[in-house]
């Protein structure tokens, strides 16, 4: 039923790793099983975006972990490609960034102190 948004999402999984078909395959296998999209297949891709996703994003998917399994596979699917997206832009912005020579680590400049500082991942 909703194997068409998991092919799209599957694709776009495997942008962030374009030249390694072999994880492409354990994606494949991962996802898509006999049964369809299952409460199982919503774990799963929990655990291969949380691979590719920025620290700032584990609440998110943190989150997901505790009100999994979803009665609701659409709308969990639907936020899920929300996410996806938001994540691969991050990813490709920062590749741009780094080919540019920027330092992605550190932020910009600006002479004050960040209002809440951090260390380590929360």
């Amino acid at each position: 039923m909703y194997t068409a948004i998991l092919e799209e999402i599957y694709e776009n999984l495997c942008q962030f790793v374009p030249s390694r078909t072999d994880i492409h395959e354990k994606m494949r296998a991962d996802l898509f099983t006999p049964d369809g999209v299952t409460w199982e297949t919503q774990t799963r891709l929990v655990a291969w975006v949380e691979k590719f996703q920025a620290p700032i994003h584990d609440r998110k998917t943190a989150e997901w972990r505790r009100t999994l399994p979803s009665e609701n596979i659409e709308q969990f699917l639907k936020d899920y490609y929300d996410h996806l997206e938001i994540v691969y832009k991050e990813v490709q912005d920062a590749k741009q960034r780094i080919a540019r020579g920027e330092n992605i680590f550190r932020p910009p400049v600006t002479g004050k102190l960040p209002d809440r500082m951090r260390t380590g991942r929360h």
